[in-house]
């Protein structure tokens, strides 16, 4: 079984810093942290080549670990959640945060992109190459996107529109019903989900507020294990985002630590 972000002493943070932004942040100082550069790595933006997929496994391998809060910079880099996910050893739930679906097929046949990460994830598992996530929840992506999706009615992906009340819970609950024993969770987490009155990401967004993130991060994390998070999504190094961006990152720690609830 894998150890559960919920087991450490304290929360670890793992920053893959391809642009240069987390330099400007400062939510990771009051935590355990990592500071991976990746900007010498050729071939990593939207589109990961085979020679960069070795070099970022590698980098993950040598200096990371699956338990953590994982920052991904740029929503361009999402396909990270890929090379974690892959390598969880038990079955579990993916939940994922975003304005897309991130389930479209590569423009390049096979090759790794953002936008193709959990097709790729979810095949791979069909494929025998990884043990491919029991269900997939998509939270908040834009309803044209789902309609495009070539697996909107396969039946273990769920898309949940969280401007309703229920939310992520509805489907959860469902979930839950059709297991005899509860799973794990691995959530990913692009900020374009929120809405531009929270910040400016650096693709189309969403309508989700923080405090509804953050509400249905607080209930996942009161009834479900957690084995590791990341969130990418981070916005242009110019600009007034950045700070923003910073005060949700620590808001996604604190909320799934529990700390934001030992505050109030």
């Amino acid at each position: 079984m894998e150890n559960r972000i919920t087991d450490l002493d304290k929360p670890l943070v793992i920053l893959h810093d391809f642009t240069g932004v987390y330099e400007q942040e400062s939510f990771y100082r009051d935590y355990e942290y990592k500071m991976i550069s990746e900007k010498e790595i050729e071939g990593t933006r939207g589109y990961l080549d085979e020679e960069a997929g070795r070099k970022l496994a590698e980098q993950i391998r040598m200096k990371s670990s699956l338990p953590a809060f994982h920052f991904l910079d740029s929503g361009n880099y999402h396909y990270m959640s890929k090379l974690y996910a892959g390598g969880i050893s038990e079955p579990y739930i993916l939940i994922v945060f975003d304005n897309h679906t991130d389930m479209q097929p590569s423009a390049f046949g096979r090759i790794l992109s953002c936008g193709s990460w959990i097709a790729d994830l979810y095949e791979d598992g069909r494929e025998g190459k990884a043990i491919a996530p029991e269900k997939i929840i998509i939270v908040g992506a834009k309803n044209e996107y789902i309609l495009e999706c070539m697996y909107k009615d396969d039946p273990n992906v769920f898309f949940c529109d969280t401007l309703i009340e229920s939310g992520v819970k509805a489907v959860l609950d469902k979930v839950s019903c059709e297991k005899k024993e509860e799973l794990p969770v691995y959530i990913s987490i692009d900020k374009d989900v929120l809405s531009k009155e929270e910040f400016d990401s650096d693709w189309d967004q969403g309508q989700m507020n923080l405090s509804k993130l953050i509400s249905e991060l607080e209930f996942i994390r009161k009834d479900y294990s957690i084995i590791g998070v990341d969130v990418c999504g981070e916005p242009e190094l110019i600009g007034t985002s950045i700070e923003k961006s910073d005060a949700i990152n620590r808001a996604i720690i604190d909320c799934i630590t529990g700390l934001r609830s030992l505050k109030q």
